[in-house]
């Protein structure tokens, strides 16, 4: 495995360095062997719905501005 980078760039207006490389974060060998599951578009909808309703009720809150 590669080793986590620890510095990021000091230079205004460059990009930062990742401090891990996106393999250390991502593994396709391990979504290969899992299970699939069947979508659920009923439940996420209502999930979605839910959260929507939620923001316009409190959009302060939900965006992490103090309240």
């Amino acid at each position: 495995m590669p080793e986590p980078m620890t510095q990021r760039s000091a230079q205004p207006g460059e990009p930062l360095e990742p401090l891990v490389p996106l393999e250390v974060v991502i593994s396709t060998a391990e979504l290969a062997w899992r299970s699939c599951r069947a979508p659920q578009y009923q439940a996420e909808s209502e999930v979605l719905v839910e959260l929507a309703g939620q923001l316009l009720r409190s959009p302060r809150e939900h965006a992490g501005a103090p309240g």
